[in-house]
């Protein structure tokens, strides 16, 4: 018997830490889980607010490169009224308001600079279009002077800068390429507040 209750002894020893750690563990499971729970309305909060932040951002961001796109110029064939078409790199002059177009592989220097200066009055082409005078910018082939060149192209790509005195008439490579203009000259419209004024037909 004695063997017995010795043994009953040990046992019940040895149970109470078992017990005592079980209880530990109980103790710790539930900081946990308030812990993980906190963090969880946390991050539904911040959840809830980042998606107006990041749009709000991207929305910067995108206007910044529209505007980008037009100040550091792309790259188009412009069609004149007489010529071959030649590929123009046409950029916008922000604190000019004007759009100006220029040989892709146009370098000139001072010098040339200042020999072309004194040039009739003949002589000079104006190289440029005040967003002033743009009435409408137009899609397709509309303009006398692609209508003259429709059969060869395609009118996806194509795109007009119609003033009250002339036409800024591209084609581009590609129906993205040109649509991406056109989403940054919509933009530069509404920046300067000439949404009324300068038309967008399709």
């Amino acid at each position: 018997r004695l063997e017995d209750e010795q043994a009953g002894n040990t046992d019940d020893n040895n149970s109470e830490p078992k017990h005592l750690e079980t209880v530990e563990d109980y103790k710790k499971k539930q900081r946990s889980q308030k812990i993980e729970k906190t963090q969880n309305e946390v991050d539904e909060t911040t959840s809830m607010k980042r998606p107006a932040l990041i749009a709000k951002k991207s929305l910067i961001k995108s206007n910044q490169e529209l505007l980008m796109l037009l100040t550091s110029g792309f790259q188009a064939l412009k069609y004149g009224r007489s010529g071959l078409p030649k590929m123009k790199v046409i950029s916008f002059i922000i604190d000019k308001d004007i759009f100006e177009w220029k040989n892709c592989a146009e370098r000139r220097s001072s010098f040339l600079d200042m020999i072309s200066s004194k040039k009739g009055k003949d002589e000079k082409k104006e190289t440029f279009l005040s967003l002033n005078d743009i009435i409408e910018i137009r899609r397709g082939v509309h303009t006398n002077i692609l209508k003259r060149y429709s059969s060869d192209l395609d009118p996806h790509c194509c795109l007009s800068f119609v003033s009250t005195k002339r036409s800024l008439d591209l084609v581009f490579k590609s129906e993205i390429g040109r649509d991406e203009v056109v989403k940054a000259l919509q933009y530069l419209v509404d920046m300067k507040g000439l949404i009324e004024t300068i038309k967008f037909p399709l």
